[in-house]
């Protein structure tokens, strides 16, 4: 059953949009999907993720941002590098 998943999971590497979900994979083997996702995690030691949208802050946003930090002392909390981050 390892090998199943293995072989499906690392089949999409170098193959963009070839993607599977754990869903898919635990569908096409037919094995539940907590399987699927503790053979991943435990026995390949890779990690599940789904990508997300960020959201982008309009130049107002930012300088609201920045002015609430300010007012709060936030920025004194961090060291100067790490500003920008924030």
């Amino acid at each position: 059953m390892k090998t199943f998943v293995e072989d499906l999971v690392l089949s999409q590497e170098d193959k963009p949009g070839s993607h599977r979900t754990v869903r898919q994979i635990a569908q096409e083997i037919e094995i539940p999907k907590s399987t699927v996702f503790d053979i991943i995690h435990k026995d390949l030691k890779l990690k599940c993720f789904k990508k997300k949208r960020a959201q982008d802050l309009t130049e107002a946003n930012k300088l609201s941002r920045l002015m609430c930090a300010k007012q709060l002392g936030l920025l004194k909390r961090y060291p100067k590098h790490a500003v920008d981050f924030v």
